[in-house]
């Protein structure tokens, strides 16, 4: 009975063995992809935050050309409006 069970705690023994290296493997693993993700989460978010920012810069830059755009319509139509007795007289 004694050697029967010492067959059966070298089997566990190999089994546990076997067991804790798949498991160090596979937390290996998780470790490495973890890692990939979290670069690529910080990558996205760079891209996303320059994104944000060009965006707003190019909308700064639209806003600022519309007013000026809006300024020289006012100008224009002022000028125009010197032509209304032109007009009149015609």
């Amino acid at each position: 009975m004694c050697a029967l069970q010492l067959g059966i705690l070298t089997e566990l023994e190999k089994s546990a063995e076997g067991i804790a290296n798949n498991l160090d493997s596979l937390l290996r693993s998780l470790t490495s992809t973890l890692n990939q993700m979290s670069s690529l989460t910080l990558d996205c978010t760079t891209v996303f935050s320059d994104s944000v920012d060009y965006a707003c810069e190019t909308i700064g830059a639209c806003i600022k050309s519309t007013y000026v755009l809006m300024a020289k319509c006012e100008e224009l139509s002022k000028s125009m409006s010197q032509l209304e007795p032109l007009k009149k007289e015609m």
